[in-house]
């Protein structure tokens, strides 16, 4: 049986997903000897620092660490909570999820059948009841399975664009974490991106990554707000990897062009049903969104 390290970083306004969190990871039917749960400070406030406090007396395998940075970015607060796990498999999940009962013990037996891969990682979605009616929730679904080819088997991944393996439900063995030199911390806070970068330069060295179909469940408010910011967010974190590789940025003319163009994607749906023209509006939404936040890093 594998050793795990859970590494959650947490920042201000997430006490009440926080401790819908801490208490999934210590409701795992797995044992306490054998893993540990690190939260990194970044940026938590009083409501928050209270929830870690009360999970802290009441688990012993529970450590906190404040290095005083605050609101650092994702990828510094992990790579800190890399330095101080003690166990052979490093696992990551965000103050804003909840993972299932047999999330460890899902990740251990991938590791058991297979040996030789590098990581273990699942999925992330809205809850259930969320998923039934809600038209956001619905569309992020058909996004990350259709753009990551997530299906109902584990799979082996080679490749970057292969299997989600994002942050919020992944897990590494820690000597390759520290092979790779972790995340790069570079990449902007508001941007997403670290998590895909640290994969492609995982499987880069030869590596592959394991697809156990595993759902860790999103705690968000699906609504337009919050759909918009993470287009915005998904924008700026494809412009940081071009970036970051020497890729050529598009001009602003050329991101003016895409959005004027996009209404195209979504025309040919407009004698369809209505769920596949809703579905092709949030695309084209998305689309703008996108190449709205590719600006936050020119």
């Amino acid at each position: 049986m594998k050793s795990f390290s859970i590494v959650l970083a947490t920042t201000a306004g997430r006490s009440e997903t926080l401790k819908e969190c801490l208490h999934s990871i210590f409701a795992n039917d797995y044992p306490a000897g054998k893993f540990e749960a690190i939260v990194i400070d970044s940026g938590i406030d009083e409501k928050g620092l209270a929830v870690v406090e009360k999970f802290k007396k009441e688990h012993e395998n529970l450590r906190f660490y404040s290095p005083g940075w605050g609101n650092v970015g994702p990828g510094k607060a992990r790579n800190f909570g890399i330095k101080k796990a003690q166990n052979e498999i490093v696992a990551f999940t965000d103050d804003d999820c909840m993972v299932p009962p047999k999330w460890l013990q899902s990740f251990n037996d991938g590791y058991q059948r297979h040996p030789e891969v590098a990581g273990v990682g699942g999925y992330l979605e809205a809850p259930a009841e969320v998923l039934q009616s809600n038209i956001f929730a619905q569309y992020e679904k058909f996004h990350e399975w259709s753009q990551y080819n997530i299906t109902d088997h584990e799979f082996i991944s080679r490749k970057r664009d292969e299997a989600p393996f994002e942050t919020n439900n992944i897990s590494y063995k820690k000597k390759v974490l520290e092979e790779v030199g972790g995340f790069d911390e570079s990449f902007p806070a508001f941007a997403a991106g670290e998590d895909g970068d640290l994969k492609e330069r995982i499987v880069g060295r030869g590596y592959e990554v394991l697809f156990v179909p595993v759902k860790v469940t999103h705690l968000q408010d699906y609504g337009f707000k919050r759909f918009w910011k993470r287009q915005l967010k998904r924008g700026a974190g494809i412009s940081a990897t071009k970036k970051k590789h020497g890729q050529r940025l598009e001009t602003g003319f050329e991101l003016l062009l895409k959005i004027l163009l996009s209404p195209v994607i979504f025309v040919k749906f407009l004698f369809d049903d209505k769920f596949q023209f809703k579905f092709a509006l949030l695309d084209t939404v998305a689309f703008v969104a996108r190449q709205v936040g590719k600006f936050k890093v020119k």
